[in-house]
């Protein structure tokens, strides 16, 4: 009985760090850290019987090697400094295998409680989108915040100078439109028009932070919900049809807003075309170049030397994202196999200054090239075989569920999707908040199973 109590409040003490889980994603990089490693302590003191519960031996073998493998990979780059940060990275990095672990036997074991999860999920999103649309109108937020300073086209609510409320919406977004007003209300008619408010708000929430990708994804999510939920298919073609007159309208009155967008399409349009035209040029004659190619070519008198950018074809930087990627397609094909260990591109970028269309930055700005470049093709296909297994697991699994169930199961497999979708630019792979939310999302998945004892 004491052993059975002490189980039960440590099951409501997980699912209290389950419900804050979404809000540490807008309380910073420490408080989101402490609450992962507050599951991780609590979950193997509570399931240190119940390991056998973390998932399919494929699964808990091949997620097992990948951080085997992370750890192994950045030793081998650092073998002369193992007290380097990037060693010292890789090792910790290990935590979020135990919260893997952690909350795939919680949600097994019936304990997760999804609605307070969900409670939290919408409430942030929600009011988040609120404080975005009302900044936008007034020009300070409902807390009496003035915009940014770039306020021309982005806008962050109450996040103030952290640019990223799109993103966080995004996340959110669906479970939202999807789950709660299932939930929380009985009549078909009420869930339509809340399903359509929720949509057109979470809509101008992303719009209006200037957070264009999110902005992509969130409509790429519409028509994919519209494509697999035939009750949502009226309700998301209203709603698409209302939110792309909104748009336009805000794009035909707010000049800021129309180059902002423009160039956007400008340079994604033609992002896959130019990545083929431009990785493939070879400059044999730079190779024993040291300095940065913009300093030692263009600006070598203080101006560009309009003859050289002729000649290497040199790309106006735009947003960015062609050069990085780019400078991260070199990276990668110089050790394809075990990359140059975690967090290498900050460091290894400098290599390739010397060569034109290429910069340094922090990361690699795709989810794809960040783990190619960290851990090469054998470090990322243990990750993939585990992703693809869950997968795999869950659709046989699928039968066997109620309708909430199911809907709640598609709504976290299209929420993994948009994450991985490999044509999205966003943050490391490697970074806290991306790694928490996406070890959680597979976590889910890989755990719903006995689902007749689930909270939802």
């Amino acid at each position: 009985m004491e052993a059975e109590k002490k189980d039960n409040f440590n099951y409501n003490l997980l699912n209290f760090l389950y419900f804050i889980f979404p809000i540490t994603f807008i309380s910073g990089i420490g408080t989101l850290n402490t609450a992962v490693v507050l599951i991780c302590i609590i979950g193997s003191i509570t399931f240190r019987n119940k390991l056998h519960l973390a998932g399919s031996k494929i699964v808990v073998i091949s997620i097992s090697l990948f951080f085997i493998l992370t750890i192994c990979f950045t030793i081998f780059e650092n073998i002369n400094d193992l007290k380097n940060e990037q060693v010292i990275r890789s090792i910790n990095y290990l935590r979020f295998l135990l919260f893997f672990f952690i909350t795939s036997i919680f949600i097994k074991i019936g304990k997760f409680n999804f609605r307070l999860f969900l409670i939290s999920s919408s409430l942030l999103a929600l009011v988040l989108s609120i404080d975005i649309i009302f900044q936008f109108f007034f020009g300070y937020n409902i807390l009496g915040f003035e915009a940014y300073e770039y306020s021309r086209y982005h806008l962050s609510g109450f996040l103030k100078d952290e640019l990223i409320a799109g993103g966080i919406i995004q996340k959110l977004s669906l479970f939202t439109i999807l789950l709660f007003p299932l939930i929380f209300t009985k009549s078909n008619n009420n869930k339509s028009l809340i399903i359509i408010i929720l949509i057109i708000t979470f809509f101008m929430g992303i719009f209006f932070s200037g957070n264009r990708m999110p902005l992509v994804m969130f409509m790429f999510s519409l028509f994919i919900i519209f494509l697999v939920f035939k009750e949502f298919r009226f309700q998301v073609a209203l709603s698409v049809l209302l939110c792309t007159a909104i748009f336009f309208t805000i794009f035909n009155t707010h000049e800021n807003f129309k180059i902002y967008y423009k160039s956007f399409y400008s340079n994604s349009s033609k992002m896959i075309e130019n990545i083929k035209k431009y990785s493939v040029i070879e400059y044999p004659e730079l190779e024993n170049e040291t300095k940065p190619f913009l300093e030692s070519k263009i600006f070598k008198d203080g101006k560009a030397d309009q003859n050289i950018v002729k000649k290497y074809d040199v790309y106006t930087f735009g947003s960015g994202h062609l050069i990085i990627y780019l400078t991260a397609i070199d990276l990668w094909t110089d050790k394809p196999f075990i990359g140059s260990g975690i967090k290498s591109f900050r460091k290894k970028c400098a290599s390739k200054l010397h060569l034109p269309n290429r910069v340094c930055e922090s990361h690699a700005h795709n989810i794809y090239l960040d783990l190619l470049n960290d851990l090469g093709l054998l470090g990322v296909l243990p990750l993939f075989i585990s992703i693809l297994f869950i997968f795999k697991n869950q659709i046989s699994n699928f039968r066997k569920l109620k309708n909430t169930e199911k809907l709640l199961i598609i709504t976290f497999l299209i929420v993994l999707i948009i994450e991985i979708f490999p044509l999205r630019s966003s943050g490391s792979f490697f970074s806290t908040p991306n790694s928490s939310f996406l070890f959680f999302l597979l976590a889910v998945l890989n755990g719903f199973k006995r689902t007749e004892r689930s909270k939802i």
